[in-house]
């Protein structure tokens, strides 16, 4: 979602597709954090003195195998012996290293997923049209870029345009219409849901549209939003992984 900081959610003129590097990891590193909102970590079920065993364990086969590899280049045991569990004090620090950083890892993946859990918790118990569209206005009216959001239907006044668009607004100066959906259970947005809202848009004379659900969307939904631009209407997904991302 780095599209709505940079400037970049309704122009694709003069995108560079250049591979680079930098922004894989940048990629990559992202939606690993946000695949660690939703996926739970797996913990370890060992007991501490298990932990203990298997450290242990690890210590010796990896000592076992560097004596046994000096003693075949050397021939001398005594000497293999020494400089073997000198490595082996080397090798227990590193190890040990090794250990704790994963263990920090699976602590701060267990964070993530206890937000997300927490996030999407929060996110259901919204009523979908009392609570959850005005969240959404209000946290793309913080987003920078996005001004002026307005529901079409708020506790002041009644807007007249098509209610297939739940409030329109302006993004890099752009008029923007957006969808919303908080849909129950596993429901998922269908592509006809899609069609009809680029057919709302292209009514109200808008060019671009963001479709945001805290759930996901349908088999056949992207081939709907490729129909949508070649017939003037650019529509960007967001899907639940992209709602975290944008409430973060």
């Amino acid at each position: 979602m780095n599209r709505f900081r940079n400037g970049k959610l309704l122009s694709i003129r003069g995108r560079n597709f250049r591979p680079s590097i930098a922004r894989w990891r940048e990629r990559r590193d992202k939606s690993a954090v946000l695949r660690y909102f939703f996926q739970k970590p797996k913990e370890d079920a060992r007991t501490r003195i298990g932990k203990s065993v298997d450290y242990i364990g690890g210590l010796l086969l990896i000592w076992l195998a560097g004596f046994l590899l000096l003693l075949n280049l050397t021939g001398k045991p005594a000497y293999s012996l020494a400089i073997s569990l000198l490595l082996l004090a080397a090798e227990a620090a590193l190890l040990k290293n090794v250990l704790k950083k994963r263990d920090k890892r699976r602590k701060i993946q267990q964070g993530f997923w206890l937000a997300g859990q927490r996030f999407m918790d929060d996110i259901h118990r919204m009523h979908p049209i009392r609570e959850f569209k005005p969240y959404i206005r209000d946290m793309l009216n913080s987003l920078p870029g996005f001004q002026e959001l307005t529901l079409r239907t708020d506790r002041k006044k009644q807007r007249h345009w098509d209610e297939r668009i739940d409030m329109k607004g302006i993004y890099k100066g752009v008029p923007l219409g957006v969808k919303c959906s908080r849909p129950d259970g596993d429901i998922k947005v269908s592509p006809e849901e899609v069609r009809s809202f680029a057919d709302a848009l292209q009514g109200e004379g808008l060019k671009n549209g963001l479709y945001i659900t805290s759930g996901d969307f349908d088999t056949g939904v992207i081939q709907v939003t490729r129909e949508s631009f070649r017939g003037g209407a650019k529509i960007m997904l967001v899907n639940r992984y992209g709602l975290v991302d944008l409430a973060r």
